[in-house]
């Protein structure tokens, strides 16, 4: 609370945000869960995205070591050389922290 008394217009809001807060539970109730095999189907693929952006990432720092330019890296993946420049910073960032 900021101290001061509420105003019609903070009234307004909570109950607003009281009836966000009951749609969002009615919702909840309403949607089905996901049964067992397509859970474990969406981690299995989940992990498999992890694993192949891990890879590309080694990729893309192994390639700058090698001493190719971000933006021909970024082009032969796919994204930018803004894209690479953060993978490779953020490698570097990992290393000095290990």
């Amino acid at each position: 609370m900021t101290g001061r008394a509420p105003t019609p217009g903070d009234m307004i809001v909570a109950v607003l945000d009281a009836d966000a807060v009951q749609a969002a539970a009615e919702l909840a109730a309403t949607v089905p869960a996901v049964d067992p095999e397509m859970t474990r189907k969406l981690r299995r693929c989940g992990a498999a995205v992890e694993k192949a952006v891990l890879e590309r990432n080694a990729a893309i720092v192994e390639a700058h070591a090698a001493g190719h330019s971000l933006r021909s890296i970024a082009a032969a993946v796919g994204i930018t050389h803004v894209g690479v420049m953060k993978i490779v910073r953020n490698a570097v960032s990992a290393e000095d922290g290990a």
